[in-house]
């Protein structure tokens, strides 16, 4: 029952929302059936988390059903009712906090009743000066302004009106800056994909635009840099993006910041200039809280950080960002990852000792943070090695344990799992070469080469400087 679509959806909810879903239950316009009333009541004690043993659905189906043996068809019968009913309830939330929404569906409302047209026409001019009153022309924008200006284009020339070449001269111009808009940030996206697999392709553009919207001008840019690969073309939508940051919405808002990233990240290899860029694109989108969903930072985005400030050595910038992020991280990963956070500072603060002090007892959940964890003692050792040489067998022993992690554990998908096992390798045999005093210049090239055709492996920056400057 924990998996169930019900409580999934239920654990979605506010407080607020939970309780105001009592009432939506207790309404006798959307539910007339008592026993999912009491169902509801019932529920209500293991929310938010529902994770008591006890709550299963025997015991769920004993408390509403007081006289009746256990009957598993019914007791599905009612969560599929309880489901729906939550899936009307999300609708209603949906309009209820999206007043445009409202007034929309009221518009067409008055359209497909025939209600007196002139109502008609203020409430849809009413909607359309109010969403031109915001400062966002993005798709939505130019989609609901169409809409409108065809519906008021339709209904004026059913009845003869004036003034009708204007309105679907507008519907015209809000369709031709919709498709404009839709299409650059598909192909951006069409590019973003491309570039991550290191596959070329040529994608046509449409440059007839309207120059002075910024969303537009902003993602034509991005178009135009997955092509060129530009600095100049980078820093200039960065600049127009910060300028006119209050003006585009936060969706729209998290698709620049991305494609932003994605450059960064890719020069980055060749200019490590962009480990600034890298971190104060995220420091931007921290501090615009472009990057949350409800207040929530996800673990992902949360170590992306961290790493991007602890890199170009922003600690005391990172400790505050740490504090910040002890309620935006989901609480049962909490503990994990503020350490790991807290692991990531240490080590480009040198405090290697504190590194392995601090995540080499936790249990992470999620492969991927089991494989930065132990990557990140793993260098801690080696680093340690470096300043004294009686640390090589815990060099040897943790790689060791390392890999076999690696090759054990099925979750680790083959790609990941062959970069992490040539990476920890990597470091074992290093580490035997100095320990030897056994790298010689010449042993240098050689293993810089080795390392240039080993294809993906973890680290790979890490290990080229550690090579070079034994």
């Amino acid at each position: 029952m924990v998996k169930s679509k019900l409580v999934k959806i239920l654990k979605s909810l506010s407080k607020e929302e939970m309780k105001y879903l009592g009432w939506f239950v207790k309404s006798d316009y959307f539910n007339t059936d008592e026993n999912l009333v009491v169902f509801y009541e019932y529920l209500k004690r293991y929310y938010p988390g529902f994770d008591s043993t006890k709550f299963t659905k025997e015991v769920v189906f004993q408390h509403i059903f007081t006289k009746d043996s256990y009957d598993d068809a019914k007791m599905r019968n009612l969560m599929s009712k309880m489901t729906q009913l939550l899936e009307e309830y999300l609708v209603c939330l949906e309009w209820k906090q999206d007043k445009f929404v409202r007034d929309k569906l009221l518009i067409d409302a008055f359209e497909r009743r025939n209600i007196d047209f002139d109502e008609f026409k203020k409430l849809t001019n009413g909607l359309i000066g109010e969403i031109g009153s915001l400062p966002f022309r993005d798709e939505d924008y130019f989609l609901l302004n169409m809409e409108l200006q065809k519906k008021l284009y339709y209904q004026s020339t059913a009845i003869g009106a004036n003034g009708t070449d204007k309105i679907i001269e507008d519907a015209s111009d809000c369709l031709n800056n919709f498709y404009s808009l839709s299409r650059l940030k598909m192909m951006n996206e069409i590019s973003s994909l491309m570039a991550s697999k290191s596959i070329a392709k040529s994608i046509k553009k449409n440059k007839e635009f309207d120059e002075n919207n910024i969303l537009l001008k902003i993602y034509n840019n991005i178009a135009e840099l997955y092509e060129q690969k530009s600095e100049a073309i980078y820093f200039a939508t960065k600049t127009v993006f910060l300028s006119n940051i209050n003006e585009i919405r936060r969706s729209e808002q998290k698709f620049v910041i991305k494609y932003l990233l994605e450059f960064a990240i890719r020069e980055v290899r060749s200019d490590s200039k962009y480990l600034r860029e890298i971190f104060e694109l995220y420091k931007i989108a921290h501090e615009n809280e472009i990057l949350e969903n409800y207040g929530i930072i996800s673990n992902a985005t949360f170590v992306n950080i961290v790493m991007a400030a602890s890199v170009i050595g922003e600690f005391a910038w990172c400790r505050l960002f740490l504090a910040e992020c002890q309620v935006k991280i989901e609480s049962k990963t909490r503990k994990e990852m503020i350490a790991l956070g807290e692991g990531f500072v240490a080590f480009y603060n040198k405090n290697y000792s504190t590194v392995i002090d601090l995540i080499s007892n936790l249990n992470f959940k999620g492969v991927l943070y089991q494989l930065l964890a132990k990557s990140l003692s793993l260098k801690s050792y080696f680093e340690l090695f470096l300043l004294d040489n009686s640390y090589f067998s815990f060099v040897k022993s943790y790689s060791e344990s390392f890999e076999k992690y690696v090759s054990r554990n099925p979750d680790i998908g083959s790609r990941k799992s062959s970069s992490y096992t040539s990476y920890v390798k990597f470091v074992r045999k290093l580490a035997g070469l100095i320990h030897q005093s056994e790298l010689s210049v010449d042993r240098k090239k050689l293993l810089i080469k080795e390392l240039n055709g080993k294809g993906e492996i973890a680290e790979m920056n890490w290990l080229r400087t550690k090579i070079e400057g034994n």
